[in-house]
């Protein structure tokens, strides 16, 4: 009965989820019209940091940023910048 419970727990650990996200503003500087965008996961890119977005959108000036950390068995996160 002990082993049927834990396998229980373990199966629904399993299948459950959870995602973070935050939004920050860097400077004082205005958002801007262009996104840039890193991804880092299982089967994905390898870095998703701020200098990697930047990079991927062509921004040389960040306004704000924001990262989605999702977990679930794996962990895949996207780093979005916003700037000019």
């Amino acid at each position: 009965m002990k082993k049927l419970i834990l396998l229980g727990f373990l199966f629904v650990g399993t299948l459950s989820a959870c995602t973070l996200s935050q939004r920050i503003e860097v400077t004082g500087q205005p958002i801007g019209s262009k996104t840039g965008v890193a991804k880092t996961g299982f089967l994905v890119g390898n870095d998703a940091s701020l200098k990697a977005a930047a990079a991927n959108g062509n921004i040389s000036t960040i306004g704000a940023w924001e990262r989605t950390t999702k977990f679930f068995i794996v962990t895949w996160t996207v780093t979005k910048v916003y700037g000019n």
